[in-house]
């Protein structure tokens, strides 16, 4: 397992910063370091998340952490998810061109990124059976479908009993499911999940 002592995220926003800090912290006793990138959408180019990673990297290198994940979403866009992580790690890579960082021999290798298909709330909905236990927010008739790719949102409204609020409701539910059960119903969790090598 990664030591997430010296893991720093780079996510899209708030919602995915208390989703992960919550099961991090239920999970593992620990709560990683994160950076907000701020930078979502399906308009943003590799180069747009580049502009904004990169220097938040520049800050963070040399200080504890080695790790450095991001989590971005892959959106509507008309590539694959490992297509376009590589298309950002390189446009990391060139913006970064004859720095420090560049030149260290483990920066590039532990600069991991990780791009959920669709989207951040995509991962919640890999684990239905999980996220039933929160049975005040959920219908119990929810059923697991294969939902990588599709509208996650629009999918956890359908399904809520309540109106969704990203922020007050992605980290409850999130926190609810299951690492075992969610890497079965989605290729990209399964992806972080490797990241992490849980």
């Amino acid at each position: 397992m990664i030591d997430f002592s010296k893991v720093l995220f780079f996510v899209d926003g708030k919602t995915e910063i208390e989703s992960l800090k919550r099961k991090i912290q239920k999970e593992f006793s620990t709560t990683p370091k994160f950076n907000k990138v701020d930078c979502n959408g399906k308009d943003v180019s590799p180069r747009g998340y580049a502009n904004k990673i990169s220097p938040l990297l520049v800050v963070a290198f040399g200080g504890a952490c080695v790790y450095y994940i991001c989590i971005l979403d892959l959106e509507k866009r008309k590539i694959s998810k490992d297509a376009f992580a590589t298309q950002i790690k390189n446009a990391i890579r060139k913006k970064l061109a004859g720095t420090a960082l560049v030149r260290s021999e483990n920066f590039l290798k532990n600069l991991l990124i990780c791009v959920a298909d669709r989207m951040f709330e995509n991962w919640v909905i890999a684990d239905v059976e999980g996220i039933k236990k929160r049975k005040n927010l959920i219908n119990q008739s929810m059923k697991q479908l294969n939902y990588e790719g599709k509208h996650g949102v629009s999918i956890l409204k359908q399904n809520m009993k309540v109106r969704y609020s990203k922020i007050e409701h992605c980290s409850l539910l999130f926190k609810a499911i299951r690492f075992n059960q969610a890497k079965k119903h989605s290729c990209s969790f399964r992806d972080f999940i490797k990241i992490l090598d849980l």
